[in-house]
């Protein structure tokens, strides 16, 4: 009997998990410019995930790259990444520069620590928010940026494999107050927290 109950159990965490697991569409001919805005047709045939305050997660994939948008139209959105592969853990990061940087697997870091290789994308790219031309530090920030959406990344197979964990942290420039999670509970420092993904047909 007791062993029965260990099988069930067994089989009934096998499906939760087999639930929580998203598959990411594998798409032909996907041409998307991570230029922080969002096309009529880029995004068309990705799947879409509705997130708090209006923010939204489109996601997205073709044979050799992923594509992760992460949108919050009313907003001045900034983006962190944290990815989870069976080689390690990456956090990206795109603002008004692109960084990565390597974790480590027992928690000991923090938002400064291990230090950011700022400009370094290699295998992955996203857009960054750029100054108009002229603009004064006088003004309110949302009129000293060129127009944006969110962030979109771009970023290779090679370097996040097939599956793989997420957890997608976005918060704002002008309010301190935004932080917007996917999953909505995760927890940057719990692993077990973040979103199992799968690139499928």
């Amino acid at each position: 009997m007791k062993t029965f109950a260990i099988i069930f159990f067994l089989l009934l965490l096998k499906a939760i998990q087999a639930d929580a697991q998203i598959n990411v569409p594998l798409r032909k001919n996907i041409t998307i410019t991570p230029d922080g805005t969002q096309g009529q047709q880029e995004w068309s045939n990705a799947l879409k995930i509705s997130l708090e305050r209006d923010y939204g997660l489109y996601l997205q994939a073709d044979k050799d790259w992923l594509y992760i948008g992460a949108f919050g139209r009313q907003t001045m959105p900034y983006t962190d990444m944290y990815i989870k592969t069976t080689t390690g853990l990456i956090n990206l990061h795109a603002s008004m520069q692109l960084g990565e940087r390597l974790l480590p697997q027992d928690n000991s870091w923090n938002d400064e620590t291990p230090a950011w290789n700022w400009g370094n994308n290699t295998h992955w790219t996203a857009n960054t928010v750029t100054y108009k031309t002229g603009a004064s530090e006088n003004q309110p920030f949302r009129e000293q940026v060129n127009a944006y959406e969110g962030q979109e990344f771009k970023i290779a197979i090679s370097k996040t494999g097939k599956e793989f964990s997420l957890l997608v942290v976005m918060r704002d420039f002008v309010d301190a107050d935004i932080h917007v999670s996917f999953p909505a509970n995760g927890n940057q420092y719990d692993v077990r927290s973040w979103q199992t993904l799968s690139i499928r047909n």
